[in-house]
């Protein structure tokens, strides 16, 4: 449900359903199993549909019409898109870096948390004293960004509002893009790593933006890309570092295309995208969205290079819907009653806050069921034992054949994670033998021919 709300709320934000489905997908789940996927592709239309026919909500990022992405697509432009990527990756790692150390440092800082978000927001307001367009989270600045070539009031709308708007500096396109770049990265590091509430995601669509507009500029004053458009970098700023900060360069790709429907952008989208995912993969191992887990021991890197590892199954490719659980609190003559209905001969329990404690055995109920009236004050929390296998949804599945085989349920349990423990499906033991047999089976057969 958290992934289908998640994907539903992008779609409805960014007009961008696929986009949606994919970051739930790709950054929460962590796999494509049609379980999974499907209720995120549901969600996420039925949220672009009724904000946008329902509601009327028009789409954040509006691009100018009159604007010609072909000369972005040429072969001779491709070379700026890859400095570009590689810009976009070394700052998306600095940026990661830059917001793991500040909340370090205000993690051991002993002040009151009035005290370091009072700290945050002063800087966040001296800083907007010169560039104002680092309130909130930047859509309206990023628009501004994008059409700022195609208007009369060209860059200096971006600076309105400014004490020193009046400076001589601010005529100069590029010294207001870096200026307003480098005010909301400080910004932006400032606040989150001090803990306060909002998000990531549409900050690093405007640093995008602002840093693929500042190297248009760059490259304008020095004589060269004169003839692609300033926009044309700005979108694939946006898309090359978003996808060094969440390292998934497919679902950058596709959500710039869905913001631009341009697909004479897709070629260098696409080079700068998985440019600046290895690059900042490079220099910062986690994403910004797996950075706390990485801190403190709770993710290992899943990736694997070995040709085909696309085929191996996670065990929420296999997971089918959980066995039917009981509270902890549940009475012997409820237990009775729960095994009678069901085919299974162990049943999950619950506590009071949903976290799997424990299972109760077929065989410790049938000891108790010829008992007098006394026995109708046992309840799950006397009768459970501890669970000996406990599986999560992203997990190999070939990592877990061993405790799969080892243990003595035929529906083996599977949570969201080993930490909080929320039953989210279950795993048939004979199932997945029969599967890794005919896996095992088809690799015999392929290697003898």
């Amino acid at each position: 449900m958290v992934a289908c709300g998640a994907a539903a709320g992008l779609a409805a934000a960014y007009n961008a359903p696929i986009a949606g489905a994919l970051f739930a997908a790709l950054v929460l789940v962590g796999n494509f199993s049609m379980n999974l996927f499907a209720p995120l592709v549901m969600a996420s239309v039925v949220a672009t549909m009724v904000s946008r026919f329902w509601f009327g909500i028009e789409p954040w990022y509006v691009l100018p019409e009159s604007i010609d992405f072909n000369q972005a697509a040429r072969f001779s432009q491709m070379g700026w898109f890859l400095i570009l990527g590689t810009l976009s990756g070394v700052g998306g790692a600095f940026f990661l870096k830059s917001i793991q150390k500040v909340e370090s440092a205000t993690e051991k800082s002993t002040w009151p948390s009035s005290v370091k978000l009072g700290l945050a927001g002063l800087s966040v307001g001296l800083i907007a004293l010169v560039f104002p367009g680092v309130w909130g989270n930047g859509y309206e600045v990023t628009n501004q960004i994008l059409k700022a070539e195609s208007t009369e009031t060209g860059f200096s709308v971006l600076v309105q509002g400014s004490v020193l708007k009046s400076l001589d500096a601010w005529k100069i396109p590029l010294f207001v893009l870096a200026g307003l770049l480098v005010a909301k990265f400080v910004a932006t590091v400032v606040t989150v790593g001090a803990g306060t509430i909002g998000g990531v995601f549409t900050p690093t669509l405007f640093l995008g933006a602002g840093l693929g507009a500042a190297f248009s500029q760059a490259l304008g004053l020095l004589g060269f890309a004169e003839e692609t458009p300033m926009v044309a970098f700005a979108l694939v700023g946006m898309g090359s570092v978003l996808a060094a900060t969440t390292r998934s360069p497919l679902l950058a790709m596709i959500l710039i295309f869905e913001i631009s429907l341009k697909y004479e952008l897709m070629p260098p989208l696409m080079i700068s995208c998985v440019v600046a995912t290895l690059v900042s993969k490079k220099f910062f191992k986690a994403s910004v969205y797996s950075a706390p887990l990485h801190r403190r021991g709770l993710v290992v890197d899943q990736e694997n290079r070995r040709m085909g590892s696309a085929y191996d199954h996670c065990i929420g490719d296999v997971m089918v819907g959980p066995t039917s659980p009981i509270k902890e609190t549940a009475a012997l003559p409820e237990i009775s009653e729960l095994f009678l209905a069901s085919p299974r001969n162990y049943l999950p329990v619950l506590s009071a806050d949903n976290r799997l404690v424990g299972v109760i055995s077929l065989q410790d109920v049938k000891a108790h069921l010829n008992a007098g009236d006394e026995m109708r004050a046992v309840i799950a929390l006397d009768l459970m034992r501890p669970v000996d296998t406990v599986l999560t949804p992203n997990r190999q599945l070939m990592d877990a054949l061993p405790e799969i085989m080892g243990s003595e349920m035929e529906m083996i349990p599977v949570v969201n994670s080993n930490r909080e423990m929320h039953l989210v499906g279950s795993v048939s033991r004979s199932k997945t033998l029969g599967l890794m047999s005919e896996a095992i089976a088809k690799s015999g057969l392929e290697n003898t021919i």
